[in-house]
């Protein structure tokens, strides 16, 4: 049983990545409503982590759980304009926040 409990925290936080990356998905297929439902998942499962003792989670992705899943509910809600990249550029993000792991002097 020890085992499954915990993988349990580390399940959460990447599923809740994978509906995180699935609701930019379909924002960026303009499909509100399916973006909303991904990112209200994530939200529950970020909001679900933040709650854990660990702060393995606010290294990993350089930020506490909770404000990914702000962000994401929010870029649902509003008006989305993502233009077509030039060749050779990379697209445009869809989210305005970047997870990256936490500098050792920040």
């Amino acid at each position: 049983m020890a085992c499954c409990e915990t993988k349990r925290p580390a399940s959460l936080f990447f599923k809740g990545l994978i509906l995180l990356a699935a609701a930019g998905v379909k924002i960026r297929q303009g499909k509100r409503v399916a973006a909303a439902r991904h990112a209200a998942r994530a939200a529950a499962l970020f909001r679900q982590v933040a709650l854990l003792p660990s702060r393995l989670f606010e290294a990993a992705i350089g930020m506490k759980p909770a404000p990914p899943a702000v962000e994401a509910e929010a870029a649902t809600t509003l008006p989305v304009v993502l233009r077509e990249p030039m060749p050779g550029q990379p697209p445009q993000p869809v989210f305005d926040f970047i997870l990256a792991p936490k500098s050792e002097s920040g």
